[in-house]
């Protein structure tokens, strides 16, 4: 029985969780800071299914035999596969069945992956997840998505607004560097008046009048919460935070009752064994749902507050580890 660490490079988490599985339980594992796949099997049938997957710079791997977790983990195909893309219309086949097969390996994967997700084939979920916490009674802020500049001015003029990405996030790799944005802008109608009739589709949000902002961690049940006292009040406090020089104070933080029920009624709905909730306090004193992460960083929430999520998981692997050890 291996155990496999599936996350992209750099990352803190589960560098941290790592260290405590060598510290703590002298565990070995295997390190797949998403490389990608050079050779796969999928069988399927009514005994059984199973994935073996290769990977390009990692020595064999039983896939059979491995105990997963993931943070962040995405596939890709190696130049094994998209070295047959030849020509436009074929490569949008090759393309598709690709991501055929990468929508199966994520689905697959998930059941298999300890307290976490695979959000890489659903990384498009901000408006589902939106509307899944409406539905659950969370209040939420006031949102168009329009490619109708007259439809975006109207709604400029009922709200001062914010505007963001569409999906969770993206990002784009230049050689060795790979940069990204998810960041929150505020957005004034002078900018849209710049646009044509018809744009390509934009997001407008609603921004609150907030006291503070709030982190929700939820992991197999569990939830981790932490307060942002920011007295400057950014728009978006992800662009300001460095963990050494705080410009505000990351404070513990315990959720009313009524909101926690919610809360956790959204994560039954959408079917997640763990995700990170951005929540505003809001200064007519209403909590107000913002945004979900299938799977967010959680070392900037774990060391402020003490709540040593990392050990937890560590904890949770090794528990597994053990079990799956003796059944085999």
């Amino acid at each position: 029985m291996k155990i496999l660490l599936h996350a992209p490079r750099l990352n803190i988490s589960i560098f941290n969780i790592a260290r405590w599985l060598r510290y703590y339980y002298k565990l070995n594992f295997v390190y797949n800071d998403c490389d990608s796949i050079c050779d796969l099997s999928i069988r399927i049938n009514n005994l059984s299914s199973n994935i073996d997957l290769k990977y390009k710079n990692i020595e064999y791997f039983d896939n059979a035999n491995k105990l997963l977790f993931n943070h962040q983990g995405t596939y890709s195909f190696s130049e094994d596969f998209t070295k047959y893309f030849i020509d436009k219309q074929y490569n949008k086949i090759l393309d598709t069945e690709l991501n055929a097969l990468l929508r199966f390996i994520y689905f697959f994967e998930s059941k298999e992956s300890i307290l976490s997700d695979y959000p890489g084939s659903d990384n498009l979920r901000k408006l589902v997840d939106l509307e899944m916490a409406k539905r659950v009674g969370l209040p939420i802020p006031s949102t168009i998505v329009s490619s109708n500049k007259k439809e975006l001015l109207l709604f400029l003029k009922s709200h001062e607004s914010i505007t963001k990405v569409i999906s969770n996030t993206f990002h784009f790799v230049n050689g060795e560097e790979i940069s990204g944005y998810q960041g929150t802008k505020v957005i004034k109608a002078k900018d849209i008046s710049k646009l044509e009739k018809i744009t390509f589709p934009i997001l407008l949000q609603e921004l609150l009048s907030k006291e503070f902002e709030i982190r929700v961690l939820f992991l197999n049940g569990i939830f981790y919460t932490m307060a942002i006292l920011d007295p400057i009040k950014h728009i978006d406090v992800r662009t300001n935070f460095t963990l050494d020089k705080p410009r505000w104070r990351l404070i513990p933080f315990k959720l009313p009752g009524v909101i926690l029920k919610k809360v956790k009624l959204l994560f039954s709905k959408l079917k997640l064994k763990a995700g990170s909730i951005d929540m505003i306090y809001t200064t007519n004193n209403q909590y107000y749902f913002i945004e979900l992460n299938p799977c967010g960083q959680f070392d900037w929430l774990s060391y402020p507050c003490n709540y040593q999520v990392e050990k937890f998981i560590a904890d949770t692997i090794f528990i597994n580890y053990e079990k799956a050890t003796k059944e085999n």
